[in-house]
């Protein structure tokens, strides 16, 4: 028996097979693999833009959905769907709402200590202790979730910097969600 596949199990397989190819590998590929703009490819077709960038969804809602059952709602199988393999974004410390929060490992002891987000192909920092965002922009409430999610964690996310991007030493650390 086939088994049916997810959009995740596909994300799986590419990035694998490009990490094969390239004679790298790395554990954390669900960090590392992403399709940005998903709303915008997938409901542009029904929506115009003023909607579509008030669509809310996620990677994280479609990655479970089988390539059968996202092509009977999409008609994806006439898509191009442009994947993002990011194998330099540093330490991964978590993915949550389609949020990637990572450090840069031995990051310049000069800057402040201060935690990366990523979203929908654009990048914010935000410094750890004040909580400020440092540059970058992206949705307001993808901003606000960050911060409520990093002040949920910044004890353990200052011990963090301090130990592994400071320091380099070899420490494995995921965010409470």
């Amino acid at each position: 028996m086939m088994k049916i596949k997810t959009l995740r199990d596909v994300l799986k397989e590419i990035y694998y097979e490009y990490e094969q190819h390239n004679g790298t590998y790395n554990d954390d590929w669900e960090n590392r693999c992403d399709i940005f703009n998903i709303n915008e490819l997938f409901w542009k077709q029904y929506f115009g833009d003023e909607i579509v960038s008030k669509i809310t969804y996620t990677f994280s809602d479609y990655k479970n959905m089988t390539i059968g059952d996202l092509d009977k709602q999409f008609n994806i199988c006439n898509m191009v769907i442009p994947v993002f393999l990011n194998k330099d974004k540093g330490a991964s410390v978590g993915h949550c709402e389609g949020i990637d929060f990572f450090f840069h490992p031995r990051e310049d002891n000069h800057n402040n200590p201060h935690i990366h987000c990523e979203y929908s192909g654009k990048t914010i920092s935000i410094d750890l202790n004040t909580l400020k965002v440092l540059n970058g922009t992206f949705k307001k409430s993808k901003i606000d979730f960050a911060l409520e999610k990093i002040k949920e964690n910044q004890e353990d996310l200052l011990n963090y910097w301090d130990k592994f991007v400071k320091n380099g030493e070899t420490i494995r650390f995921k965010m409470r969600f």
